[in-house]
């Protein structure tokens, strides 16, 4: 199973934390998980993360990447428009 459209709390509208979700995706055997922020972009504020917040996601996903061998070899990391 693949699952690319994961939110961190960043976006505004999701809850939690990224390696809670990736311990949720190895319970549910998917095989490729990957985060899909919203992009910083100058509309729907309320659901995007901020310009400022863009640093802060990549060394999120990053630490994950360090701290789960499954989650380093599987995970995508994207921005949704």
């Amino acid at each position: 199973m693949v699952d690319l459209h994961n939110h961190t709390p960043l976006c505004n509208h999701a809850e939690g934390v990224p390696e809670e979700y990736i311990n949720e995706a190895l319970k549910k055997n998917i095989k490729i998980y990957g985060f899909a922020d919203h992009a910083p972009m100058e509309f729907d504020k309320e659901y995007r993360m901020s310009f400022e917040d863009m640093e802060k996601y990549e060394n999120e996903i990053k630490s994950q990447n360090r701290k789960n061998v499954w989650f380093r070899y599987q995970q995508m990391k994207f921005l949704e428009v």
